[in-house]
């Protein structure tokens, strides 16, 4: 099999100079600049011992791939990097690392709990209301004097990448695609708390603070109302929960391992991570630290 050819920082600076103009493309190569300093940086990490709870302090980000151990050793080995760099995909954000963002701090098995229940939306309102794990049949006796025809619900979106405690699933077979198959096994957790962070994290499409201007040579918008909708909602409703930081975050942000069930039983899956990434603490999706 050939190997993937390894891109280095001067890779990334001529893609950026390709792709981007103007100060979208001199914030890209600042942040690039950033996240090659930040990566030879020692940051500060929580210790835990087995059986401590995980906590997820505010400016925690977490990021799901799936199951592929290629794909994780690639990330442990780069950092998460956007995959644009490597493939030009037809998405509506690129050149982005996709996170999910912890504002208050919280118990990563209540997080978990958390994103592993359903949305639900009455016809009526087009109101959204997140029901954790467990806490549906509650849910829909608290609902029982309200008047509305249908109730749909869906998967809320952490659960459709991440760990889950709703989808158990099966691998997929070599060759089979497991997008959205429930059997997402592996995600980051990184800890964005360290000062030497906060320029690095604050190159994200949802800080108001960065002019809209930029952030549109990001996205792809389906049309104006489209646009407005983003504009006006940056740090709303569901993009409160989501963080697209520019180009990436380096390995040394890197926590912790978080596992789903299949996984958490596989002794060589396990080795295998500890062997990569020995200063990061591996736990399970009931927010349990298995191998610290």
């Amino acid at each position: 099999m050939q190997m993937e050819a390894i891109m280095n920082k001067s890779d990334y600076e001529r893609i950026i100079k390709e792709e981007f103009a103007g100060q979208a493309q001199k914030i890209m190569l600042e942040q690039l600049e950033e996240f090659f300093d930040l990566k030879d940086k020692h940051i500060l990490m929580p210790k835990y011992n087995v059986g401590n709870d995980v906590i997820l302090p505010k400016e925690t980000f977490l990021h799901g791939f799936g199951n592929n151990l290629d794909v994780f050793d690639d990330y442990a080995t780069n950092g998460l990097i956007s995959v644009d760099f490597k493939e030009k995909q037809k998405k509506r954000i690129k050149y982005v690392a996709n996170l999910w963002h912890i504002h208050k701090k919280i118990k990563l098995a209540d997080y978990i709990k958390f994103y592993s229940g359903m949305t639900f939306q009455f016809d009526w309102s087009g109101k959204e209301t997140i029901v954790p794990y467990g806490k549906i049949d509650e849910f829909i006796e608290s609902v029982r004097n309200k008047k509305y025809f249908t109730l749909r619900a869906e998967s809320t979106m952490e659960s459709r990448f991440m760990p889950c405690l709703q989808k158990d699933g099966t691998l997929p077979k070599p060759g089979e695609s497991n997008r959205f198959d429930g059997c997402n096994q592996l995600a980051f957790i990184f800890n964005g708390r360290d000062k030497k962070c906060q320029k690095l994290l604050s190159n994200n499409l949802l800080n108001d603070q960065l002019p809209f201007e930029i952030v549109e040579k990001f996205m792809g918008f389906e049309d104006d109302a489209k646009r407005e909708a983003f504009k006006a909602n940056r740090k709303d409703g569901d993009l409160a929960r989501i963080a697209y930081v520019l180009f990436g975050l380096p390995v040394n942000m890197l926590e912790g391992v978080l596992v789903g069930r299949i996984y958490e039983k596989d002794e060589k899956v396990l080795r295998h991570i500890k062997v990569v990434l020995p200063s990061c603490y591996i736990c399970n999706i009931d927010g349990k630290v298995i191998i610290p």
